[in-house]
Order: C-alpha cells, then structure tokens, then sequence
C-alpha cells in the first residue's frame, strides 16, 4: 500500500518536538518514535522503507481510516438553518481608501429607501419560509452615513417578524469605524443586538498607505479608538482586513489581529475600473510573493496552536 501523499499532511517542529498536521481530519500527531519519523520524511531511502514496509502499510490504513471518518457534508441542506440579506445601504463613503471603488460622500449618492429595503425583507421571507434565522447586513459604501435609514429599516424588522413567531432575525453592520463615537448610537446597537464588523487593515503602517481618511492622512489611530469605544460599550464585534497589492509582510499583519484577540476575516481586493490597477490587481508577481508570507503564517499559527495544545491538551487551565 502507497504512503499518504505530501499533500496530505503537513509537517512542522515547535522547540525540540516533531509533529505532523493531517490536513484530512484536521489532526495534528506528535512524532515521538523513528517509525512515524521514517514515514513522514519524504527523503528517506527505499532500502529503509522496505524495513518497514508491513508496519507502513497498517499506518496508512489506520490514517486512511481517520480521515474517512470525518464526513464533510457536500450537498446544502434542504432547508437551511440561516440566510442573509445584504442591505448595499449607500454607495457614498467618508474615506478615500486607494483601493475601494465607492464614492466620496461629496457626490452625494442617494441611501437605498426603506421601500425596497421592506420589499426585499418581505422576498426574503417568502422565498426561504423554512429558514429558522434570518440575517439583515447593512453594507456600503459607509452605511453609518445613513443612521435614520438602519434605524427605520430595523423598525421594519422586528415589526414584520411579529407576523412570524418563533423566527429569529440578526443584525450585521460593516464600518469604516469612524462614525462610532455617538452615544445614541451606541445604545442602539446595544438595544437590538447589532454585531458590528470594523474594517482595518493592521498595524498602522499597513492600514495608513490604503485606508485614508478624504485629507489624505491615515485612519489608524481613529479606528483603534473607536474599536475600544464599542470594547466599552459591550457591543459584539470582529474585524476585516482587506489586502492589497501594497501589501508586505503578512506575517506582522497577522500578529497584529491576534495580539487585539478581536475575531477578524480577511479579503483580498478586486480590479475596479474607478481605481489605478496597481492599487488593486494581484498579478502573478504579487501572488508569488504573498504564498512565501502565507506559508510564514501559516508555520506561526500553527505554532500558536500546538504551544496551547501542548500547555493545556484538555483545553483549560
């Protein structure tokens, strides 16, 4: 029986330990003895496989058999669990991101009317009536230039899901994160249970050559504050990066977002005819360059993984 193909493991060595990650079940095995030692090392002669070759055939089979255990459902169910509404509230930003295709707030785009937004709500109920939670995402643009609009289309939520009892409906809301200083607003994400995403690229010299504010300087600083403002306020909340072709150094990126211990997502940008193409197209070039760093950030994630699997195997203190 053939050994388990290099792509389905992936080997790494924390401190003076060997382990190997299976990427099929998602398991990560420490390498303690010169069996598995010889069977992950690709390198090794054939004479020294042949050693082994009985024993390399039950471990595969055993491997073989973890992997087929974890069933990975390919068809959607029926009738699913969930489903989102994405509410494009506005096309007009208050930033001037290098890389974004919306429009600065000077152009005076019109915000979506609460009309199709309830016509839309009401589409929604209709065409997945089985659905046990409906999600509502005001997006843009920068939706927050738009308050009265969120406010009154969540009046509209709660009021039509009256009619559907024991229905539960979310709200979801992107921001450029620098609207969020306002008490009231505050209160009423609190009142209706908002999860507030922020968008932020990472430290401060790779948010600030993208992200700017519409005089050109950069965001940072005002969004980390108004991070901490929504901290204080007790309102849920993760964050999205976008990365662009500017981009170095993902591996400083990452440890950002992992010393806020905020949960955050990340995006890659998308070639917009209203912007420079260097600020946004991924040529072969930048795609070479940004596999090397993922494999940096990769190796430290993994790293960060084992070191709390290793300090507490059974997931506490």
């Amino acid at each position: 029986m053939e050994k388990l193909e290099t792509k389905d493991y992936k080997l790494v060595k924390v401190y003076d330990k060997k382990y190997v990650f299976l990427t099929g079940s998602q398991d990560v095995l420490e390498i303690q003895n010169p069996l598995l030692e010889e069977y992950f090392d690709s390198t090794c002669s054939l004479n020294v496989n042949a050693t082994y070759e009985e024993k390399f055939d039950k471990l595969t089979s055993a491997l073989i058999a973890k992997r087929e255990s974890v069933h990975i459902r390919e068809e959607p169910e029926a009738i699913p669990q969930q489903v989102m509404l994405t509410l494009n509230t506005t096309h007009a930003c208050n930033m001037a991101c290098r890389y974004c295709f919306a429009f600065s707030k000077s152009k005076q785009v019109q915000p979506m009317s609460t009309h199709i937004a309830e016509k839309a709500i009401k589409n929604l109920l209709m065409d997945f009536p089985e659905a046990k939670r409906y999600l509502f995402y005001f997006f843009g643009g920068e939706p927050l230039l738009c308050k009265d609009f969120i406010r009154e289309t969540a009046r509209i939520v709660e009021s039509t899901f009256k009619e559907y009892p024991g229905k539960e409906f979310i709200f979801l809301l992107n921001t450029n994160g620098l609207l969020l200083n306002d008490k009231d607003l505050l209160a009423f994400f609190k009142q209706k249970d908002f999860a507030i995403t922020v968008s932020i690229d990472g430290p401060q010299e790779v948010n600030d050559q993208n992200r700017l504010l519409q005089s050109g300087q950069g965001s940072f600083k005002h969004i980390l504050a108004n991070i901490e403002v929504l901290k204080q306020a007790g309102i849920k909340l993760n964050l999205r990066a976008t990365i662009s072709p500017r981009n170095q150094n993902l591996l400083n990126t990452f440890r950002f977002f992992e010393n806020l211990a905020i949960p955050y997502a990340y995006a890659f940008t998308i070639s917009a005819s209203e912007k420079d193409e260097k600020e946004t197209k991924m040529n072969q070039g930048t795609w070479v360059r940004t596999q090397q760093e993922y494999q940096q950030v990769f190796d430290f994630l993994t790293d960060k993984l084992l070191r709390v699997t290793t300090q507490h195997p059974y997931g506490h203190e």
